[in-house]
């Protein structure tokens, strides 16, 4: 079975996944961090991301949201678009979530 697959099974079963990891973007560091769960029927997809030279402020992200996606195919579409990371990349998030599905 394909990564991609494998990723499709854990969301359809409604476990979250997720990935966080600094990157480059025009010549800044940025931490990314994005999380998928199914919940009630939809896909809900958490992003945040923030500037590492300007995390010391707690309260500083230059995003931080959750997007609610009705289809599978657009939760992936958004995730190409929206992240540098690729769908395969997310794995099931051990200990504490990256995001509560329940609120947001």
């Amino acid at each position: 079975m394909e990564s991609f697959d494998r990723v499709k099974e854990w969301i359809e079963g409604g476990k979250q996944v997720g990935k966080s990891d600094y990157f480059n973007e025009e010549n800044e560091r940025y931490l990314l961090s994005i999380g998928v769960q199914k919940w009630d029927n939809e896909y809900k997809l958490y992003l945040f991301k923030a500037n590492e030279t300007k995390m010391n402020d707690l309260d500083y992200y230059d995003i931080e949201g959750v997007i609610r996606v009705t289809s599978f195919e657009n939760l992936v579409n958004l995730i190409s678009v929206l992240s540098p990371f690729k769908f395969a990349e997310l794995a099931p998030i051990k200990g504490q979530k990256i995001f509560n599905p329940a609120l947001d």
